[in-house]
């Protein structure tokens, strides 16, 4: 009797965690989605990634990484007085410029137009566990920064001259 009532209990905790591991996929499956549309209205953009200066049209996805880790990714444009009180910003708060020998990676979500990105961008192979493909940007076009939401942050200059990508990475 006593094995049988543990064996019960056995079945009834498996089941949890059953339970629990399928409702996380599919909780991940829909953040997946939700990241495939952009949020277009400026305010809601500029509200969440902490923009201190001000944009004309905003765009932006969370790419979730894992399940609590996400890349915000934002696509801005600004006028060039604003783009330059935004670089001034950076250098105040210690932005770090990259070299032209480094690189960064980017999840690119599927409504970004690629001919956006700065010249010599390179495709790397898709990574699966995000479902997103990957690109990579030269690093004379990305500065490193922490004057917005979060700690990881990333300003990269597009190819029209007051667009800015802005990527937030979220630990």
């Amino acid at each position: 009797m006593f094995n049988f009532l543990n064996i019960k209990l056995l079945h009834k905790i498996l089941l949890c965690f059953l339970i629990f591991g399928l409702s996380a996929c599919d909780d991940m499956e829909k953040k997946n989605k939700a990241a495939l549309h952009p949020v277009t209205e400026v305010e809601k953009v500029v509200h969440f990634m902490e923009i201190p200066i001000e944009v004309t049209t905003a765009s932006s996805s969370s790419i979730p990484l894992s399940y609590n880790d996400y890349q915000h990714f934002a696509v801005i444009k600004t006028t060039a007085e604003e783009k330059d009180k935004l670089y001034k910003l950076m250098d105040e708060g210690g932005a770090v410029h990259f070299k032209k020998e480094g690189t960064l990676g980017i999840f690119v979500p599927p409504w970004f137009d690629l001919k956006m990105l700065p010249e010599g961008y390179k495709k790397k192979p898709r990574v699966d566990s995000v479902g997103f493909d990957v690109y990579t940007v030269s690093g004379n076009f990305v500065s490193s920064t922490e004057i917005f939401r979060g700690f990881d942050s990333y300003v990269v200059q597009l190819k029209e001259p007051n667009t800015l990508l802005i990527l937030n990475y979220t630990y």
